[in-house]
C-alpha cells in the first residue's frame, strides 16, 4: 500500500473513529431522553388512572354517606315525631285530673304500640319522663310545632279527639285541653 493511500486509510479510519465517538453519545442520549420521556408519560398516565379511581370511590363513598345521613335524619325525625306525641297526649291525659296507668297504655298502643321496646334507651327514658310529668297544653303544642308538618299535624289532633272520646269528653280539664289545642292549631 502506498503511502498516499495509508494516509487515506488512516484519514478514513480517524474519521470513522470520530464519527462514532460522537454518534454514540449522541445515541445514547436521545435513547436516554426517549427512555425518561416514556417513563414520565407512564408515571402520568398511571397517576391519571389512579387519581380516577380515587375519585370513583370517594363519590360511591359520598352517595353512601349522603344516603346514611338522610336515614340518620329521618330516623332523628321519627323519635322527635314520637316525642312531641307523647308530650301532647300526656298534656291531654294530665288535663283531667291525674294520668292513670290506663290512660298511659292507651296512649303508648296509640303512638308507638309495641315498638317501644325497639326505640333506643334514651327515647324511652325521655317517653317516661313526659309520663311522670306531663307538659301543660302550650308546651306540648310548642314540642308539636317544633316537628310537625302540615300533613302530620292530623295525627296530634286524632290523638287529641281519641283521648277526648275514650274519657266520655266530660271532664272540664280535657275540654279545656282540647278547646286551648284548636285555638293554638288555628292560630299558629
Amino acid at each position: 500500500m502506498s503511502g498516499a493511500n495509508a494516509g487515506k486509510l488512516v484519514f478514513v479510519l480517524a474519521g470513522a473513529a470520530m464519527s462514532a465517538c460522537a454518534i454514540i453519545p449522541t445515541m445514547h442520549y436521545f435513547n436516554r431522553h426517549g427512555v425518561q420521556t416514556a417513563k414520565a408519560t407512564g408515571k402520568r398516565e398511571g397517576e391519571a388512572r389512579e387519581k380516577a379511581r380515587q375519585e370513583r370511590q370517594r363519590a360511591a363513598m359520598n352517595e353512601t354517606l349522603k344516603k346514611l345521613n338522610a336515614e340518620a335524619e329521618a330516623t332523628r325525625r321519627m323519635f322527635k315525631m314520637t316525642l312531641a306525641l307523647y308530650s301532647v297526649g300526656f298534656a291531654c291525659a294530665a288535663s283531667s285530673g291525674s294520668v292513670t296507668d290506663e290512660h298511659k297504655a292507651h296512649i303508648e298502643e296509640y303512638i308507638v304500640g309495641v315498638s317501644k321496646i325497639a326505640m333506643p334507651q334514651h327515647i324511652r327514658t325521655k317517653m317516661d319522663q313526659v309520663a311522670l310529668a306531663p307538659p301543660d297544653v302550650k308546651t306540648a303544642f310548642s314540642h308539636a310545632a317544633s316537628i310537625a308538618k302540615k300533613e302530620t299535624w292530623a295525627f296530634f289532633d286524632e290523638l287529641v279527639g281519641f283521648l277526648f272520646d275514650i274519657q266520655g269528653g266530660a271532664n272540664a280539664g280535657l275540654m279545656t285541653f282540647r278547646s286551648e289545642w284548636f285555638y293554638l292549631r288555628e292560630t299558629a
